[in-house]
């Protein structure tokens, strides 16, 4: 049980008696308006005041602790929001990329017309599989520069190597 109490009357004590057994009392009036009893928990102004000062550094260092984490947490989330802008470069040489395995796989089909089906789709998945771990680490590569000083030239430059019209998203005519 908790008790709040708060007397207007002057020289007015609760005593335990005046309590239910193990009750914990808050008496936060200026004099004190509880009796101190064994049979009770009484906590005071000067109670609550060690309470805090006797966590104060520990508050501060978990605070000081969740400050510098919120810092890192936002420089990732800076990096990763800026490397958003590189999906669409990242998208379109997928695209090529994929556009290169189909022509490459019709190809194979006018050169084997006897391949079955199922035998075409091992194929187109191996073609597939390769282009992926080709482009893995360029993919990774250009995430790394898109968050870099200079990330409009190096992107720039990508774009042109691999003969695409995009920059961050953009088409390069507008």
């Amino acid at each position: 049980m908790w008790s709040f109490q708060r007397l207007k009357r002057k020289n007015t004590l609760s005593f335990p008696s005046m309590l239910k057994a193990d009750a914990i009392v808050f008496d936060l009036c200026l004099p004190r308006s509880c009796h101190p009893s064994s049979s009770l928990k009484l906590y005071n102004i000067e109670n609550l005041t060690n309470q805090l000062e006797q966590y104060k550094a520990e508050r501060q260092e978990i605070a000081g602790r969740i400050a510098l984490e919120i810092d890192e947490e936002l420089v990732k989330f800076a990096d990763w929001r800026q490397q958003l802008g590189i999906i669409p470069l990242i998208q379109e040489i997928r695209d090529k990329a994929l556009e290169a395995q189909a022509s490459a796989m019709e190809s194979l089909n006018r050169k084997f017309p006897d391949l079955t089906e199922r035998e075409q789709k091992q194929i187109s998945k191996h073609m597939k599989s390769i282009i992926n771990q080709v482009l893995k680490e360029p993919i990774l590569q250009l995430k790394e520069l898109s968050v870099g000083d200079h990330s409009d030239y190096d992107i720039a430059l990508i774009a042109k190597i691999f003969g695409l019209h995009r920059e961050r998203g953009k088409d390069e005519g507008h």
